[in-house]
């Protein structure tokens, strides 16, 4: 038998999982990368006292990157603000993008 077309074409299929593998990897270290950027944005919005800046940049987060845990984190902070702003029905809206979209099973 002729096990040469065999062996190639699954030297094409590891190759390609491999390159597959590889770009979803970059592409997740990127997209963390970004969110942590914007993460460093929404700390110094709240040590500013700039609520509004402070949703602006966490609506963003949510859209951009909503599988990090920066996200996570930026939503809960920012319903404690609405909270604390007397605004429970913007805390209440964070609070439960919080509930259906974060990975973090503790939450």
């Amino acid at each position: 038998r002729d096990w040469g077309k065999y062996i190639i074409g699954l030297l094409i299929i590891a190759i390609v999982a491999y390159a597959s593998s590889l770009a979803w990897s970059l592409n997740s270290e990127k997209a963390a990368n970004e969110a942590a950027i914007l993460y460093a944005d929404f700390t110094n919005a709240v040590q500013a006292n700039n609520s509004k800046l402070v949703y602006t940049i966490t609506d963003k987060m949510q859209s951009k990157y909503s599988k990090t845990e920066y996200t996570s984190m930026a939503a809960i902070w920012a319903a404690k603000i609405a909270y604390n702003n007397k605004d429970l029905v913007k805390a209440q809206t964070y609070l439960n993008w919080l509930v259906q979209n974060t990975t973090d099973k503790g939450l």
